[in-house]
């Protein structure tokens, strides 16, 4: 009697332990389910110290890098996309004056030449983008230093036939060695 009594104390228990465990295993299973379909914010909340609050602390931690990296991405798509806006901008608008105005022939070179410069522009961005897809989480040192005058000169040639449109003198007076 005593061994059988045992046995079903034991099973009970057994029973019990069983059921609990699966419960938690659901519970995690669940939280997972919500990380797959994109809610990174989502925590297992940690009650008790045993290998199951391991496992969600463990998942918790996984959803706050998911968190900080999709954010991290959602920052990187919007960045590029105004990095590239801005090429893509110019084009347009010198193509468009070239199309719309009467201009000499020089003015025309010098408008398709801005235009190539920002294709080339375009170009070193979708460059740099892949070169980003394929490097870790390295630091860069490879700042370049530049001459700001002709930059600020070619960025008020491209902007001064919109500023005509609207009545705007466009003026730039910089020495060299601006940078």
């Amino acid at each position: 009697r005593i061994s059988l009594v045992l046995g079903a104390v034991v099973l009970l228990f057994s029973l019990i332990f069983a059921l609990a465990f699966s419960r938690r295993v659901r519970l995690i299973l669940q939280s997972i389910q919500l990380l797959r379909e994109g809610e990174y914010s989502h925590k297992i909340k940690i009650r008790r110290q045993d290998e199951g609050s391991v496992l969600a602390e463990e998942f918790n931690k996984l959803t706050d890098r998911l968190r900080v990296s999709e954010e991290s991405r959602r920052q990187f798509v919007s960045d590029a996309s105004h990095e590239l806006k801005t090429p893509l901008a110019s084009i347009k608008l010198l193509s468009d004056s070239v199309l719309q105005n009467q201009m000499d022939m020089d003015t025309v070179y010098e408008f398709v030449g801005d235009i190539g410069n920002e294709a080339d522009r375009l170009t070193r961005i979708a460059q740099k983008l892949l070169e980003l897809n394929r490097l870790d989480d390295a630091p860069s040192d490879d700042l370049i230093v530049m001459e700001a005058k002709p930059v600020v000169e070619q960025a008020v040639r491209l902007l001064t036939p919109m500023a005509e449109l609207r009545n705007i003198r466009l003026t730039a007076d910089l020495e060299l060695g601006c940078t």
